[in-house]
């Protein structure tokens, strides 16, 4: 069974048929309007695609005798046929030689490409569509009785329908070989040599058109070459060309009529493009037409540039040439194109229109009404009142242009809504002001497409209440904008305004300036700031007042203390939209009562509606200092030079009778007092609003005179307290000869001090072996300015021996107290030459022994020749006994040398003992510890080291244990002023620093962004934000790990404090500087929390931390003091009254700010437990006490026997 396959492109060639067909003897090809004809007349030269088909059944027997064949009635079947190519069927069979006429059969299937894809897949679906099958059949097909078709469900039949397709391999009992140039095909290798045949034949003959009638206009690679369904790099653009004998110009109005004419389409044709150069075979001809709803700007645009020119499609429809061969394209004239146009107006998108709740009711959806009235009826003003419910849903359709709202009925109408599929917006948008449009607020946008409801279609239906159930409880001008982009990209929009007005009744009263959220500060005697009050509806809603108000203004103080305001100005502004009180004058002496926040509050209230009030949080501040009152209890009694006052305390007031404000500061004027603290005169205010001045001023003046202090603030007088010193006298009690023995001794002389009434001051004693009450014995005439010194005991002196001058004349010499010079007297004795005295020498054994604290010391150089000297013409005769007695008065002498410096180092130990027990005790005085004190201060503000400080310590200690915590309260000290000049030394920025153990948690406190920049939702500043905190200033981190620690030993091991062991500055005599306190890295006291703390590496904090802070900082007492030692001076020095040397000798000068965060001071119970060891250096002092008295009694017993051996001598010098 040959197959034979030609294609039906138009060519001038003529068509060779492998197969004749013809009946009774007629040739059917020359049929004129018959299928064998108009396919010879469409068929090229080119070669014929042949297969051969061999069927074979193994159940079927000989072939049947061919029946009778019509052969008359096929003749005039065929004469009478009336097709054209496009619609005769596609595959013709004959057996046995003779047509089969009506086997009239569709493609068969591997001719179908309907589901190819690719780049060639359109035009394969376009070619297939021009290829004639004719099948020549034998005697093995059966036919119909009427011979004139294949028998239907013969198996052979049904093989030979469905060659190419998959059912052919099931086809029951018959075997199909497919053959084509004597090679055997299988159904893949069948469809591949179909399609390579059908793109061959194209490119070889293919000419839909050759030229058209106007130059052509060249495009390479043009755009979008896929939607056109072309292949070629190059394609020609003409305007104008001919076809069937009919010219088609650009701008010809046509009409194309679909196969299925479901939809005719009118359009403008734009322009004809041909594929590949003129003379190239298989190239497509495609019309480009613009559709009649189309705009000129969305079609296909031509730009020419000189030698390039692109080509856009855009949305214009392109069409094969073909078209207007069949018959299907046509040209219409400009009354018929009119009459589509306003066809086409009338039917397109004109309006979006909202569905009223009366056409909702008939969609029998519930709440889906959007206004209370008709949208149709709805005025520009038309308005509700706040809280009025939220619609359910809302409607929308787009009415066609034919629809006219006058003439339209209450119901829903399919005929005005149009059904196209389109996607509509709908946007709320929200007017603080209605009037004026601004302050606008994005609420809600959604988008939708279109949907059908109970027969209806084209609805577009948004949800609105189920998201938004209180959209209209704010006041204000709601616009619902709603937007749909039709074809053309034509946008069509519907604004719809809803204002929405508070209500009548109000509800509350707000302050309209935000910031007058935050307290204010208001100092007593001034004005509180204009309020502005606005009333609120209960939707929050902002609402007139009706009149101005009866109100109730009183300050609050603490809950408790009421002061009603009687004084103060409303007035209505702004059309009575905000009530303003201006003129609240804030007065009060009850200020005490909430110190030291100060917090009060500014009650507002409607007298007739108490429900309605306003409270306006503020801090109320003291005025300025005005008065002071000096509270001393012990003021009337008599007070001696040396006093210290115990207790007294400054109390300032401002105008009305408040304590001032915690850091006001104050300058103190002495005269006849010191200062015992080093602060200096100037003072600020404590949180009480006093001065604290127990145990801090010392009476310095002299008895009997008037001493004063006296406060001042900015330059004002504000206090002056006078107070009178008591009267003492200093007078000797032993009546002194008129006239002694030149060489002579004064013995047993008393002195006492006594008051105005003659009563002896026994307050006046040495309680401090020697260091206090002395009494100095000077001579007047002595040239090297020697004096002797002996002790007070109970108010009175006892002085042993004076030696009287060998020469003759007045002895004068004066006995005063050694610290106050103004308790003298003078004595005087006339000294007589006698040419042989005989001194009467008593061995005074009973001198009287003072107890371990009392001494007598003499400053001689010579005491020998202090006492005696010789005159050697008188004592030749004894000079043996001389030469004894002088050498055992030598041993004497050395024996006193001895036990001199052995009693000197003793003191020494004592006072070092006595500054180590004062400095672990200084600040007994105190009741608390000054470190909340601190802490209160840092979180003052908004730092690294605030937020930390707000941690809880168990969090600080579970989550954060690489962080040891910040400088300033990672230590303690002694004493105020070394506090306070430490942190001046280290400055603000390292106090408040964040102290880690290594650099991996230091890290941690901050992350960046990519940009560098800090990002706030990570690190500290995410636990500052959930502490109400923010940390707006940049923070020093140190890193425990990257120190290098000290070197050097500790000064013990068994010291939990673990302090340094530096080498005490030392000047050339060998001495310590004078006034040199010690290192500052050791005179701070390590937290007894982190005593234990150590790195990695096992260094402690005093170790790492504070030797990187102060290095080898030497600390004295006074500014003198540490300029005298400056040259021994390395690595910087501090003095407690505010002098500052930096190590590369940079000097701090000028009027110094005290520090706002220091170290701590800790109480006595804290240094106790810092230093446990305090009982042992009492028990050392008291030790070395004992051995200072043992070295007194060794000392006057010497003394003793070297008088009586100076005595022995100068009897036997006068014998």
């Amino acid at each position: 069974m040959p197959v034979n396959l030609m294609c039906d492109e138009l060519t001038t060639g003529k068509t060779s048929r492998p197969v004749e067909f013809q009946v009774n003897g007629e040739d059917l090809a020359e049929i004129e309007g018959g299928e064998v004809a108009i396919t010879n007349l469409h068929s090229c030269n080119g070669p014929e695609f042949v297969l051969q088909v061999h069927l074979s059944d193994e159940q079927s027997g000989t072939l049947k005798s061919p029946g009778k064949f019509c052969t008359s009635w096929t003749f005039r079947s065929v004469c009478g046929l009336t097709q054209n190519f496009n619609s005769f069927c596609r595959v013709s069979i004959q057996r046995l030689g003779r047509l089969l006429p009506d086997a009239r059969w569709p493609r068969l299937p591997f001719m179908e490409l309907k589901h190819r894809k690719g780049d060639k897949a359109q035009l394969l679906k376009r070619c297939c569509l021009r290829v004639k099958c004719f099948i020549d059949t034998d005697a093995g097909f059966n036919p119909t009785p009427s011979k004139t078709d294949l028998a239907q469900h013969h198996r052979f039949t049904t093989a030979l329908k469905n060659i190419g397709s998959k059912l052919l391999e099931k086809a029951d009992g018959v075997t199909v070989e497919i053959r084509r140039d004597q090679r055997s095909l299988s159904l893949s290798q069948l469809e591949k040599e179909y399609e390579d045949w059908i793109l061959q034949m194209h490119d070889a003959y293919d000419k839909e058109l050759s030229c058209g009638q106007d130059p052509p206009i060249l495009v390479v690679n043009p755009s979008n070459k896929k939607g056109l369904r072309i292949t070629s790099e190059v394609v020609r653009v003409h305007k104008f060309i001919k076809r069937k004998g009919e010219s088609w110009k650009a701008g010809d109005l046509i009409k194309i009529v679909p196969l299925n004419k479901q939809k005719i389409i009118y359009a403008t044709l734009e322009f004809i493009l041909l594929e590949g150069f003129q003379g190239d075979a298989g190239g497509e001809a495609l019309l480009i037409c613009r559709p009649i709803d189309l705009p000129a700007e969305k079609g296909c645009l031509l730009d020419v540039d000189g030698e390039n020119s692109c080509l856009d499609v855009q949305d214009s429809l392109s069409f094969p040439i073909n078209v207007i061969d069949s018959g299907q394209c046509s040209k219409i004239d400009a009354v018929e194109w009119k009459y589509q146009l306003d066809r086409l107006k009338l039917k397109a998108p004109s309006t979006i229109d909202l569905v009223s709740p009366q056409q909702c009711q008939q969609l029998q959806i519930d709440g889906v009404g959007l206004f209370p009235l008709s949208p149709q009826a709805l005025p520009v003003e038309a308005h509700v009142l706040a809280g009025h419910a939220t619609p359910e849903h809302i409607i929308a359709v787009i009415r066609p242009a034919s629809f006219t709202s006058s003439g339209a009925c209450k119901t829903l109408e399919q005929k005005f809504i149009l059904k196209e599929d389109l996607e509509m917006s709908m946007e709320v948008k929200c007017f603080a002001t209605y009037k004026y449009l601004c302050d606008e607020k994005h609420i809600y946008s959604e988008r939708v497409r279109s949907s059908s409801h109970e027969g209806f279609h084209g609805l577009y239906i948004f949800s609105l209440g189920s998201k938004f159930p209180g959209l209209f409880n704010a006041a204000g001008a709601y616009k619902f904008k709603f937007s749909v982009i039709c074809t053309g990209s034509r946008e069509i929009n519907c604004e719809k305004t809803i204002l929405v007005k508070s209500r009548n009744s109000a509800s509350q009263w707000r302050l309209t300036d935000k910031s007058s959220l935050s307290p204010c500060n208001i100092r007593v005697g001034s004005c509180f700031p204009p309020l502005a009050i606005a009333c609120y509806d209960k939707y929050d809603n902002h609402m007139p007042f009706m009149s101005i108000p009866e109100l109730d203004v009183a300050i609050n103080m603490n809950g408790t203390a009421i002061l009603p305001v009687e004084k103060l100005k409303v007035e209505l502004l702004s059309n009575n939209m905000i009530l303003q009180i201006s003129d609240i004058l804030i007065e009060s002496g009850e200020l005490d009562k909430i110190c030291p926040q100060y917090e009060a509050s500014l009650g507002i209230s409607c007298s007739h509606d108490k429900l309605i009030s306003l409270a306006i949080p503020f801090l109320v501040f003291p005025g300025s200092l005005q008065s002071v009152k000096a509270f001393i209890p012990d003021l009337e009694k008599q007070w001696l030079p040396g006093d210290v006052i115990k207790e007294m305390l400054l109390e300032m007031y401002d105008s009305y009778g408040n304590h001032v404000q915690q850091g006001t500061e104050v300058l103190l004027s002495l005269d006849g007092f010191c200062f015992q603290d080093n602060a200096g005169p100037k003072r600020k205010v404590d949180a009480e609003g006093c001065i604290n001045l127990n145990g801090i001023l010392k009476v310095i003046g002299s008895f009997g005179k008037t001493v004063s202090f006296s406060v001042e603030y900015e330059g004002q007088l504000l206090l002056r307290n006078e107070i009178q010193i008591g009267e003492r006298e200093l007078r000797i009690l032993t009546t002194l000869p008129d006239n002694c023995a030149a060489g002579s001794l004064l013995e047993n002389i008393i002195f006492e001090v006594v008051d105005s009434n003659g009563i002896v001051d026994e307050t006046i004693h040495d309680v401090k072996f020697g260091q206090s009450h002395m009494l100095t014995i000077t001579s007047a005439s002595s040239e090297k300015n020697d004096c002797l010194r002996f002790m007070f005991s109970h108010g009175r002196c006892a002085v042993p021996f004076i030696s009287v001058p060998r020469e003759p004349g007045i002895f004068s010499f004066v006995a005063a107290h050694s610290c106050y010079p103004e308790l003298f007297v003078v004595c005087k004795v006339n000294v007589m030459q006698y040419p042989k005295m005989e001194v009467n020498l008593v061995e005074h054994d009973t001198v009287p022994f003072q107890s371990p604290g009392g001494k007598m010391v003499v400053f001689q150089e010579e005491p020998v020749s202090a006492l005696w000297k010789y005159n050697l013409n008188d004592m030749k005769k004894n000079e043996d006994d001389v030469k004894r007695i002088g050498s055992l008065i030598k041993v004497l002498e050395s024996n006193l040398k001895l036990l001199t410096e052995e009693k000197a180092s003793i003191e020494n130990e004592i006072s070092e003992l006595q500054d180590l027990y004062g400095h672990q005790t200084n600040s007994h005085m105190h009741d608390f510890t000054d470190k909340e004190v601190v802490i209160k201060q840092i979180e003052m503000n908004n730092t690294a080291a605030c937020v930390w400080c707000n941690i809880p310590a168990d969090i600080q200690s579970q989550e954060l244990p690489d962080i040891v915590g910040i400088v300033a309260l990672l230590g303690s000290v002694s004493m105020e002023s070394l506090s306070r000049m430490l942190a001046k030394y280290l400055g603000e920025e390292l106090m408040l620093a964040v102290v880690c153990k290594s650099y991996a948690a230091a890290r941690r406190l901050e992350k960046y962004g990519k940009g560098g920049e800090v990002d706030r939702s990570d690190g500290l500043h995410v636990v500052a934000a959930q502490l109400g905190r923010l940390i707006n200033c940049e923070f020093l981190v140190i890193c425990l790990e990257d120190l290098c620690p000290y070197g050097g030993k500790f000064k013990s091991d068994e010291d939990p404090q673990k302090k340094l062991s530096l080498v005490d500055p030392i000047l050339p005599t060998g001495e310590i500087p004078s006034g040199f306190l010690g290192y500052a890295v050791n005179m701070v006291n390590i937290d007894i929390q982190q005593l234990h703390t150590r790195t990695n590496k096992g260094y402690y904090l005093r170790e790492t931390l504070f030797y990187l802070l102060f290095g080898e900082l030497q600390v004295y007492g006074t500014r003198e003091q540490m300029n005298q030692a400056r040259a021994f001076i390395k690595h910087g020095a501090i003095s407690l009254d505010g002098g500052i040397v930096k190590s590369n000798g940079i000097l701090s000068l000028g009027p110094q700010r005290e520090p706002e965060i220091r170290f701590p001071v800790v109480t006595f119970e804290g240094q106790l437990q810092i230093a446990p060891n305090i009982k042992d250096i009492a028990k050392q002092i008291e030790k070395k006490r004992l051995e200072l008295g043992e070295i007194y009694v060794k000392f006057n017993r010497c003394l003793k026997n070297m008088v009586g051996q100076r005595r022995g001598s100068e009897r036997r010098c006068n014998n």
